[in-house]
């Protein structure tokens, strides 16, 4: 994956959660969902993948407003592809399982949200 690109499998998600500011996870629907924050831009990218449908969602927000602690609006068109198959899955449920034990205690919660900068 070139940087600014969609992700084109799961390898390359897997690659992005682990740079994630933060992420959550439904279980119920298998969807993902990737935040990165590039602060000296003003911009964050949200990256939100489908796993039944294979279906990859990338916007990008901008204009942080620090007083009502939001982002404002989206500052490039959003881009979404289906990635081809399902290798790299795997790998990824594991990664997330693991993520999981580290702040639920349990591999797979119905829904939970990660953030390595916040340790309960």
């Amino acid at each position: 994956m070139k940087p600014g690109n969609i992700p084109e499998s799961f390898g390359d998600l897997l690659t992005l959660a682990k740079i994630a500011n933060s992420l959550t996870f439904a279980r119920e629907g298998s969807d993902l969902t990737l935040y990165l924050d590039n602060v000296p831009a003003d911009r964050r990218t949200v990256v939100h993948c489908r796993f039944h449908t294979l279906r990859v969602e990338v916007k990008t927000l901008c204009q942080y407003d620090k007083e009502l602690q939001r982002w404002g609006e989206y500052c490039q068109p959003s881009g979404y592809q289906t990635l081809p198959d399902k290798r790299g899955e795997k790998a990824l449920r594991a990664w997330l399982a693991e993520k999981a034990m580290e702040k639920h205690f349990c591999p797979n919660p119905a829904f939970f949200s990660w953030n390595p900068a916040i340790r309960d």
